[in-house]
């Protein structure tokens, strides 16, 4: 991969020859924008199709198929989507066709990051043995644990007690406060939370025991889709936290 010293940057400038700087900007700036540009010209196609439809409708039958409101509603929406496929490509224009190319790579290797992760949720979650885990830190953890060292012990905890697992950091909406999620399986019936007060100072565990019906398929794919979203979720969070090393934790297995 090919990094470049100087920076296409609006204020330009230097990039310091750091490989997570480079990566910082890379993925929360270009990647960013390649993204929104991507989304708002499948927004645009899907508008398009609905205004024509709408518009051939009053042409042929008048307003009774369809109010000339509802053909300024979606045209309102289409011009929107236009503005913001039109402000992608403006930001885009700063960055060199290199640096695009290459944030299109990060692009389709996170694309194919997350759906590995979803497949390993979904994995996970039919072995009927799945458990949901919040793993929270006391003040004397903060105290006594740098953020690193939070997340080896949270990883070597889950290798120590699960036969497979999917983890990430997450922060709490009303006071930030830093704590873990994760989808895993554990060694034995259930999760060993002796091992995890020993080692986080008495700090709370929760766990969820996912339960999934054997008399309805349906009934597997729908519990499956509702913890894999949100498996999505923290990963999509974990991209954003890549600089500071909060990368998604998985086992290889």
């Amino acid at each position: 991969m090919v990094w470049y010293k100087k920076s296409f940057l609006e204020k330009g400038g230097y990039l310091k020859t750091n490989y997570n700087l480079k990566k910082e900007v890379l993925e929360n700036g270009c990647c960013k924008s390649l993204k929104k540009l991507s989304l708002s010209k499948w927004k645009i196609s899907q508008l398009e199709s609905e205004y024509n439809f709408i518009l051939n409708g009053i042409n042929a039958f008048g307003e009774k198929a369809f109010s000339y409101t509802e053909l300024k509603a979606v045209g309102e929406k289409l011009e929107k989507s236009r503005y913001f496929y039109n402000l992608a490509l403006k930001e885009l224009s700063i960055y060199s066709d290199s640096y695009i190319k290459e944030a299109e790579k990060v692009n389709y290797a996170t694309y194919k990051r997350n759906t590995r992760l979803q497949q390993k949720a979904l994995d996970i979650i039919k072995s009927n043995s799945a458990i949901f885990l919040t793993l929270t830190f006391n003040d004397v953890v903060f105290s006594k644990m740098s953020k690193e060292t939070r997340r080896k012990n949270i990883t070597r905890f889950l290798k120590n007690t699960c036969k497979c697992y999917i983890a990430n950091i997450d922060y709490g909406s009303k006071n930030d406060r830093e704590h873990y999620h994760a989808l895993v399986i554990p060694e034995g019936d259930i999760i060993d939370n002796k091992k995890y007060k020993k080692m986080f100072y008495d700090s709370a565990i929760n766990f969820e025991r996912i339960v999934i019906s054997n008399k309805k398929n349906h009934d597997i794919e729908s519990t499956s889709k509702k913890v894999s979203k949100y498996v999505s979720k923290l990963t999509n969070h974990a991209i954003k936290e890549t600089t500071q090393g909060c990368r998604i934790i998985y086992s290889k297995n």
